[in-house]
């Protein structure tokens, strides 16, 4: 079962004074760095700055050489699809020529027909067949 200590109450002011001694003050005293910038510091400081600047223009740089290989390397990609789907319409467009269809052979083994008779509903056509 939990309590609550009502540390501010009137009933506990012996609890609050009792407290009141653990709870000393801390004092802190704030540390002085005393840096002295001569030129030496100046110059190291300004090389470090230079590489650092240096090695990101590098990194950047060698990212747009890569995205510029691929690139290269997706164009040459689409034009050899490009290609290959020009050819697949040219052997399209060959295979529904009228000369490739009269000498495929399905064609050549149909038959002419003798004589047509032409009907009209299916009622017709159902008696047609009845008779045969």
């Amino acid at each position: 079962m939990s309590q609550l200590l009502l540390t501010r109450s009137p009933y506990r002011q012996e609890f609050a004074a009792s407290n009141a001694r653990s709870f000393r003050k801390i004092r802190v005293t704030p540390i002085k760095w005393k840096l002295d910038f001569g030129p030496k510091t100046i110059i190291a400081a300004g090389i470090v700055v230079t590489i650092a600047m240096s090695v990101l223009y590098l990194m950047h740089f060698n990212q747009v050489a890569t995205k510029g290989y691929d690139l290269e390397r997706l164009q040459a990609d689409r034009q050899t699809l490009m290609d290959q789907n020009q050819v697949s319409n040219m052997n399209i467009d060959k295979v529904k020529s009228m000369p490739s269809i009269l000498a495929s052979a399905r064609i050549q083994s149909m038959v002419k027909a003798g004589s047509v008779t032409f009907v009209r509903g299916d009622a017709a056509l159902a008696n047609a067949n009845v008779g045969s």
